[in-house]
């Protein structure tokens, strides 16, 4: 139920005699504070504005339906769930401009290879550094796959 409604231009006002006619079309068990109803004509920028973010061109493109990505066939079965937010790698990166996030993605998987590549070729001897590099792979093995997966995605 839609407690109040407004509307604004000639057009919403079609719509308003429209509904008008129409008994309950706004009939639900929950109950919204106010509906507005805006026609173009008076409202000619809101179609223009569009969402910047990462998890925006995601769900415009190929649509988010409770965390998990609508059009499954286009990733891997292993992407399907990425988007989950106690992701700490999609955390960070989800509300990020996408032009921020195209960069930030093979920067950081390269970063992470070469973390990983370093400390197979390491020699050291002593356990101080050792166990730092250690700490270090840790953390990049848990951030590769996630990164992985958005760069596929």
């Amino acid at each position: 139920k839609i407690k109040n409604k407004y509307f604004k231009g000639d057009l919403s006002n079609e719509l308003y005699k429209l509904l008008a006619k129409e008994e309950n079309v706004f009939e639900s068990d929950n109950e919204i504070a106010a509906g507005f109803f805006f026609d173009r004509s008076v409202d000619m920028v809101t179609p223009f504005l569009s969402v910047n973010t990462y998890e925006g061109l995601i769900d415009e493109f190929i649509g988010i339906n409770l965390n998990t990505l609508k059009k499954s066939n286009i990733v891997e079965k292993d992407t399907i769930n990425i988007l989950n937010s106690k992701s700490e790698f999609y955390y960070k990166i989800r509300d990020c401009n996408y032009n921020y996030v195209r960069n930030f993605l093979p920067n950081k998987f390269n970063t992470l290879l070469k973390i990983m590549k370093d400390a197979k070729e390491s020699n050291e001897e002593d356990m101080k550094k050792i166990s730092e590099s250690l700490e270090k792979v840790k953390m990049a093995q848990i951030e590769f796959a996630p990164c992985k997966s958005h760069i596929n995605l």
